[in-house]
């Protein structure tokens, strides 16, 4: 009878042991081995750019994401899991977004010359159809109805930015809510939508410079509200640059709490004042 007892022990022993050993092989053929979400998304985009208008516009830029790409590759078949494998796809994403980016911009810049090349062709032209206007004339002309085709293409934002002539020049004004939550200078999505009709309104006024001014309502410091509002201008202007605005003919200002355009003693002339103003000079 003890001897029945021990064997069915036993036989409990091994089958528990089995059950470990098969745990055990288990654990090392987890998912661990998986790419991270990182390097998915690494080789998405660096596709899209390979097989894009960056392989002949941009071919450095393609190398450097290449490059990235396959060292992560290589970390990630040696290391699968460890945190240098997600650093390095994290780094192999971000070469490829910026090689993205990086193509967008010469395209945006290029169509940029090409435009500017053809407003100074048409004014020559009508110089020389028009030989009773001089040239101030036929310039002014031509970049007043270059301001139209801005402000036409403007009224798509209607609901989201206002626009009106100043002593400054064109303004452009949308409010804080529209483009960054609270306290934050990060630019939500939502935000794309009024940037991208902007920024396309903005190529037809080639030759003119623009300032992105962000202002704040006085809830904060001075010291607090001046670098949220610089912080925000500089978001919206790194934005309307990676559509195609020239870098060199935009600059941000942050003005904080001043120039109110309402009472900050109401939660609605508060809301007002959190503003971002892009004003295209004369």
């Amino acid at each position: 009878m003890r001897q029945m007892h021990f064997t069915v022990r036993l036989c409990r022993l091994s089958m528990s042991g089995l059950a470990l050993v098969f745990l055990v092989f288990s654990a090392g053929c987890t998912p661990s081995d998986h790419p991270p979400p990182e390097l998915l998304s690494a080789r998405e985009v660096f596709e899209r750019a390979k097989t894009g208008p960056a392989s002949q516009v941009n071919p450095a830029g393609v190398f450097e994401a290449d490059k990235a790409l396959d060292t992560a590759e290589q970390r990630h078949q040696k290391k699968p899991g460890s945190p240098e494998a997600r650093d390095l796809a994290y780094i192999a994403l971000r070469k490829s977004q910026q090689a993205d980016v990086d193509t967008r911009a010469m395209l945006a810049d290029a169509e940029r010359k090409r435009q500017k090349c053809s407003l100074h062709e048409s004014i020559e032209t009508r110089i020389a159809d028009e030989g009773t206007q001089t040239k101030e004339n036929v310039e002014r002309s031509t970049h007043a109805n270059a301001e139209g085709k801005a402000k036409a293409e403007l009224a798509g934002v209607a609901g989201s930015a206002s626009v009106k002539d100043d002593s400054r020049g064109m303004v452009v004004t949308i409010a804080g809510s529209t483009l960054f939550a609270p306290n934050d200078a990060a630019l939500v999505p939502s935000a794309d939508d009024p940037l991208n009709v902007v920024a396309a309104a903005l190529t037809q006024t080639p030759d003119r410079r623009i300032t992105v001014y962000g202002y704040t309502d006085t809830a904060g410091s001075d010291e607090g509200s001046m670098d949220l509002s610089q912080r925000r201008a500089e978001a919206v202007r790194l934005r309307l640059v990676s559509r195609g605005i020239a870098h060199d003919r935009i600059r941000a200002e942050g003005r904080g709490k001043n120039e109110p355009i309402a009472s900050n003693a109401t939660s609605n002339g508060r809301a007002a004042n959190r503003r971002v103003e892009i004003v295209v000079e004369p």
